[in-house]
């Protein structure tokens, strides 16, 4: 619960720019390391949601 609360008070002092709406975290596995990367979101034309700009981008395998 702590964790979670930290997390969200994290996302939510990321300052955005114009037409950005959220950060958000993602995991992703590339070349079989896994990556933890904080990002900011905005919606096209479209209505799909795409990474406007990437904040932080770990190799959580290096990281540990």
């Amino acid at each position: 619960m702590v964790a979670k609360r930290l997390l969200k008070k994290w996302l939510k002092d990321v300052p955005l720019q114009d037409g950005e709406f959220t950060s958000a975290l993602m995991m992703y596995e590339k070349d079989g390391d896994v990556h933890l990367m904080s990002v900011t979101c905005r919606e096209t034309d479209d209505n799909e949601i795409v990474v406007s700009r990437v904040l932080l981008n770990i190799n959580i395998d290096d990281a540990l």
